[in-house]
């Protein structure tokens, strides 16, 4: 995995968390892939729609996933307990989903 600077007042991802990442974003190139087949090859704009939704969920995930990790390791670092950090973590997760959906 090819290193990309992504830190939040200094503190980078964990590897795990840098592999997860790079693994959405290679499904995401997927979808795109196969919506641009789809849209040269006989295009069925059902099929189409569905694609770019799938896509649409795809990248609100990537999103999601980014801005819990920034969540987590960037204000919450000063926590000591992981049980905290986590407690922490899910409600502000839970309260910004209900905002970005």
């Amino acid at each position: 995995i090819r290193r990309v600077p992504m830190t939040f007042k200094g503190v980078e991802p964990t590897e795990q968390e840098l592999k997860n990442i790079i693994i959405r974003i290679r499904k995401i190139k997927g979808q795109i892939s196969s919506l641009e087949k789809s849209v040269c090859n006989k295009p069925d704009l059902y099929r189409i729609l569905q694609q770019i939704a799938a896509a649409n969920g795809a990248l609100r995930a990537l999103t999601h996933e980014i801005m819990e990790i920034e969540i987590k390791n960037g204000i919450y670092q000063e926590s000591t307990s992981d049980d905290t950090k986590q407690k922490a973590t899910d409600t502000i997760m839970k309260m910004m989903r209900s905002y970005l959906k």
